[in-house]
């Protein structure tokens, strides 16, 4: 059995100081922490303009707690 693969890091050149995230201990997931953003939702239109897919914490989470994440 092949031992699973690590997924790659996010760009530090992309997001260097405007996001910080842990690589998932299990799962394929990743959560990205936004720095200097009250709500995910302000950015989310600029993304998808730039074709970047993401989906908001708020939408994915247990609870409501994480307007600041993305899911990538």
């Amino acid at each position: 059995m092949q031992a699973r693969s690590q997924p790659k890091p996010v760009p530090q050149e992309h997001l260097g100081g405007l996001a910080s995230w842990t690589p998932p201990a299990a799962g394929m997931f990743l959560w990205l922490r936004l720095h200097g953003v009250a709500c995910a939702d302000a950015i989310l239109e600029r993304l998808q303009a730039e074709k970047v897919v993401v989906v908001p914490g708020a939408k994915l989470g247990p609870t409501p707690n994480l307007p600041y994440h993305l899911r990538p």
